[in-house]
């Protein structure tokens, strides 16, 4: 599936493995710029839209070959199932209980104290070791994917508003997942690390968003919401997003909390905030670590 079909513009393909997707990334790559409340689906084949028979149809490709359903033996040279699969006289599905219980049909026949092969035996052994860690692995891969979806469906839910309200957001790709799951599917683990949105769109509604989806946005260090009007309720919303780095409001109508911001997130190392947000005592008692920048959304005193 080609990105231009995905619902997203193109992205721009940035540095270490980062995109930048949005109204500003669109016209650097000579794309029209998306007008504010324009329809935008959510990318990467509608992940954020899954639904439960979605999920499960992705399982089922996870965990059987190509082509191959749960309800169907493998077929083909590129399909064919494991041999310690095979020994056991199993086929897919199937789960640690039917390898167990394979084995234990088997070593009742195949056991040195009732007659067998003792090395034909030791095959047996390891066929159920080898098939109980195959089956761990793949099970393995649709929880992990199952737990992802989630989080990437919330952090898409964000992507696409800031997007539709003429915003641009940066993900850090994660290049080693699209390697197993394929390009629809890769791009559960990318992770939200910048958003910006300047101006009137950037509101407590969209700020509320943002602390309402704030569990899937661990990863998110730059917020740029200057020349917003972000009130101190909407400011409150944002108290989640512990790992913030930049936090630019500079413009904005936030007052009385601007102080309290760097005891909210740790990590911050730049503020922005509007004139008069904070005075001479606030600024003073303003952790070290935490360069201020007070002005309008262009410029600084």
């Amino acid at each position: 599936m080609s990105p231009e079909n995905r619902g997203f513009s193109l992205p721009d393909q940035g540095e270490n493995g980062r995109r930048r997707e949005g109204s500003r990334a669109a016209e650097s790559a000579g794309k029209p710029r998306r007008e504010q409340g324009e329809r935008v689906e959510p990318g990467f084949g509608g992940i954020s839209a899954l639904s439960a028979e979605t999920l499960v149809a992705t399982g089922q490709a996870l965990l059987y070959p190509a082509g191959m359903s749960s309800q169907q033996p493998p077929s083909g040279p590129e399909q064919q199932i494991p041999a310690c699969i095979g020994m056991l006289g199993l086929m897919p599905p199937l789960t640690l209980e039917d390898v167990k219980q394979a084995y234990l049909a088997k070593a009742r026949t195949m056991h040195p104290d009732r007659g067998g092969d003792p090395a034909q035996f030791i095959l047996l052994q390891k066929a159920f070791d080898e098939a109980t860690e195959y089956v761990r692995f793949k099970a393995g891969k649709l929880e992990w994917l199952a737990s992802k979806i989630d989080a990437y469906a919330q952090q898409q839910e964000v992507v696409t508003e800031t997007i539709e309200r003429g915003g641009e957001v940066e993900m850090e790709e994660a290049d080693w997942l699209r390697k197993s799951f394929g390009e629809d599917f890769g791009h559960v683990a990318d992770k939200l690390v910048r958003v910006s949105l300047r101006g009137p769109a950037a509101d407590d509604l969209f700020a509320i968003l943002l602390g309402f989806r704030s569990e899937s946005l661990k990863d998110l260090a730059t917020l740029d919401l200057a020349g917003g009007s972000l009130t101190d309720e909407g400011l409150q919303q944002l108290k989640e997003l512990k790992n913030l780095r930049s936090l630019d409001l500079r413009g904005t109508a936030v007052g009385r909390l601007s102080a309290e911001i760097p005891q909210w997130f740790e990590r911050l190392e730049f503020l922005g905030l509007p004139k008069g947000a904070v005075g001479l005592f606030g600024r003073l008692g303003m952790p070290r670590r935490v360069r201020l920048v007070v002005g309008d959304a262009s410029g600084e005193s």
